[in-house]
């Protein structure tokens, strides 16, 4: 289950940036999937006491914002930019402020 303290975590913090260090990309594409089936490519993410605030990518790279109960996700997956994805999709890393230094 998803919640504000998840987002908050330091095992989500260390997940983000050990993905990126073994991939050795500079950011990865995040997309979440609802419990309906639907998903999204996400920018940046602030957990809220009981919603999520998404800045999420459109089909054609433009972003909006997006508020969410946690409740409805569903599932978060990791992925390095497909070679032939043209459109921006990476999750914009500088928003979490990690100790850590990548690329």
């Amino acid at each position: 289950m998803f919640n504000k303290r998840f987002f908050d975590s330091q095992v989500w913090r260390r997940s983000l940036v050990n993905f990126v260090m073994t991939k050795r990309i500079p950011a990865p594409v995040i997309s979440f999937t609802l419990v309906d089936g639907s998903s999204f490519n996400v920018k940046t993410l602030k957990a809220l006491s009981h919603l999520i605030m998404l800045e999420v990518y459109g089909e054609e790279g433009e972003t909006t914002m997006r508020f969410l109960p946690y409740k409805e996700i569903k599932s978060i997956e990791l992925k390095a930019k497909e070679p032939e994805e043209t459109r921006p999709m990476e999750f914009d890393l500088s928003t979490l402020k990690l100790k850590t230094r990548l690329y």
